[in-house]
């Protein structure tokens, strides 16, 4: 993790992220980390600044220097800024009358209402030893945290650190393997379909016995992007024996999918008609099941 280039006015923003950051890969343990003190003999940062910051093409010639390392992760610090607003205020100031059992105001407090509020955006790239790109953010990891009060819980510095840390968790969920339970409705989630026209899917749950595609439309949350699911097809009263199979990697892209199979093949190997069911998996064992008919 190089030294991120610094586009704002704070002198130590980029290094403070990609420091970070690098803590927060080696916590994470997808990778073998190393930081801007790993390779700081190789280079100064002022340097690994401009070459990778400003000429990715330069980045081959790096590896070259930093042996085994398999990818540079280079990034810009677009915004790292903080700003502070005071206004004066007053709140009226309540007593009891005991005579008129009632409240009436007495006079006015005056205190200072400030708003404390900063903002932090970060881009960043995974380069090969070629120099080409595995992975960019499509666009730049952003976070806004706030406190307000008189006095605010928190100040600029400590807003801050707040809100670097929130970019620096958004980072790692690109960059990083970061397990995370998802909810789906089983009953959206996976579905049959005869075809699809007119970018609308036609939902069925018969197929013929002569017929040679199906589709099984899954429609998954974007946070699924790039992670690897399996559809396996049994017949119903033999759970057991998979008659079909795809792996997949899932799109985020995609709003919903479908992937082919071929009834035809699959009530060949199944004995013929009869009810059969799709198996959703996410790791060894079935997420969810749903089950069609083939006639």
């Amino acid at each position: 993790v190089t030294p991120f280039r610094n586009q704002t006015s704070v002198a130590d923003a980029g290094n403070t992220v990609s420091d970070r950051l690098a803590a927060a890969l080696i916590a994470n343990g997808t990778y073998k980390v190393y930081n801007r003190n790993d390779h700081r003999v190789l280079s100064d940062e002022r340097d690994l600044q401009l070459d990778l910051g400003q000429d990715p093409e330069k980045v081959e010639a790096m590896f070259r220097q930093l042996g085994d390392v398999q990818a540079i992760l280079i990034g810009v610090v677009s915004t790292y800024a903080g700003t502070s607003n005071s206004q004066p205020r007053q709140e009226p100031i309540q007593q009891y009358n005991a005579y008129t059992k009632s409240w009436y105001v007495a006079g006015y407090r005056s205190y200072v209402w400030t708003r404390n509020e900063v903002n932090v955006a970060v881009t960043a790239a995974l380069l090969r030893r070629d120099g080409s790109t595995i992975y960019a953010t499509p666009v730049p990891a952003t976070a806004q945290a706030w406190a307000e009060g008189s006095p605010p819980e928190k100040d600029i510095y400590a807003l801050l650190t707040q809100a670097n840390g929130l970019v620096v968790q958004q980072l790692v969920e690109q960059f990083a393997i970061v397990p995370k339970e998802i909810k789906v409705d089983p009953n959206k989630a996976l579905r049959f379909a005869s075809e699809l026209f007119e970018n609308k899917w036609t939902f069925v749950d018969r197929f013929a016995t002569d017929s040679e595609e199906m589709y099984v439309v899954l429609e998954l949350p974007n946070n699924c992007d790039r992670n690897r699911f399996a559809i396996k097809i049994v017949r119903k009263d033999k759970p057991r024996e998979y008659l079909a199979s795809q792996q997949i990697t899932w799109d985020g892209q995609h709003k919903s999918f479908g992937y082919n199979f071929n009834p035809k093949q699959i009530a060949k190997k199944g004995n013929g008609p009869g009810l059969y069911t799709a198996k959703f998996f996410s790791g060894p064992e079935p997420i969810f099941t749903r089950d069609f008919r083939i006639q």
